[in-house]
Parts: C-alpha cells; sequence; structure tokens
C-alpha cells in the first residue's frame, strides 16, 4: 500500500524530472527514508524524510462528499545533494517550484518552512542541502463500500443493503436439506 505522503512525492518527483531531462538524462535518484544522511550513491539525488506531523481542524472546503474530519500537517526534510554548489542551490529551487506548482492546484496545503547546509561530513561528494516544508492535508470521512441501510428483524432476513448505487438484493436463504430416514 503506498501511502498518501508518497503519492504527493512522487508527483513532485515527476515534475522534478521533467525540469531537469536536459540536464540530467538518467533523472534524479530519490529515496523515501527515515533519516537523510545516505552512505551510498552520488549527486543529483533527494531523500525524502518525514519529520514531525501535527493534527488541527479540517481546511476550510466547499463541502462535498466525504468532508474532511480534521487535517493532517506532515512535515518533510528534502535532503538534496549535487554535485557542486550551484548545482545543490538550482535542485533547491526546482524543488520549491515544483512544490508550488504542484501544490497550488490541489486540496494540499504547503508551507516552506527554510533550510540548511548540511555538514561538511555529509558532504563528501558535493553539496547537500535540506530544505523543509510541510504538506497539510484533509483526513477524509470516506464511506465504506457496502453499506447497510435499514434491516427489519423477522423470521427471514429481510433488509435493505446499498453499495451507494441502490439497493442490492439479500440472497435467498437455503432450504435446510431434510433428513434420511
Amino acid at each position: 500500500m503506498t501511502s498518501r505522503l508518497e503519492t504527493l512525492l512522487a508527483e513532485i518527483q515527476d515534475d522534478l524530472d521533467a525540469a531537469f531531462a536536459g540536464l540530467y538524462p538518467d533523472g534524479l535518484s530519490y529515496k523515501f527514508a527515515r533519516r537523510g544522511r545516505e552512505e551510498a550513491g552520488r549527486p543529483p539525488r533527494i531523500v525524502w524524510v518525514p519529520v514531525e506531523f501535527d493534527d488541527s481542524a479540517a481546511l476550510a472546503s466547499a463541502g462535498g462528499n466525504p468532508r474532511a474530519l480534521c487535517s493532517h500537517e506532515q512535515g518533510i526534510d528534502s535532503v538534496c545533494w549535487g554535485a557542486t554548489f550551484a548545482a545543490t542551490e538550482e535542485l533547491v529551487f526546482q524543488l520549491k517550484r515544483a512544490l508550488i506548482r504542484r501544490m497550488g492546484a490541489s486540496r494540499v496545503s504547503l508551507a516552506l518552512l527554510g533550510g540548511t547546509w548540511a555538514p561538511d561530513e555529509w558532504a563528501h561528494d558535493g553539496w547537500v542541502a535540506i530544505q523543509r516544508f510541510s504538506l497539510k492535508y484533509p483526513v477524509l470521512n470516506e464511506l465504506p463500500d457496502v453499506a447497510v441501510t435499514s434491516i427489519e428483524h423477522t423470521s427471514g432476513f429481510a433488509g435493505s443493503v446499498s453499495d451507494g448505487c441502490g439497493p442490492i438484493a439479500p440472497e435467498e436463504p437455503e432450504e435446510p436439506e431434510e433428513p434420511e430416514p
């Protein structure tokens, strides 16, 4: 199963690959990890590191179904490796552009939270910048695939079950088998 965060990051990666297609024909390398420092690999690359998260009131929306119950705000450190200072800086700029373009057209709220240059021991193969941002997206009150709309208790089953598109007829109960004499 892919998380909502990983899906959003994959869309951002597609945008970054398109932006750098001429400069890096083999594309950038990406990793979703628990920590920012990667021991192997060469620039250019980005390591996505989920950091703190918070919950808040639902984002304002125009209604709709399913409705948002609350908002989940996920912090991410994007650890950007480039071969030179200029290459790393451009990677960070393109990351910001991709985030703003992609999140501007979605139900996801973006906050750029600043960044820093990583310690020298991280930068053995070039320059490393850490750009922190957060994505706030709704936690939806999603409906189940099949909903029971009413049940009447009688000697047999009688009820109405719906899959959201209309009632589903209940299965006919099987006749009990007659014991053999």
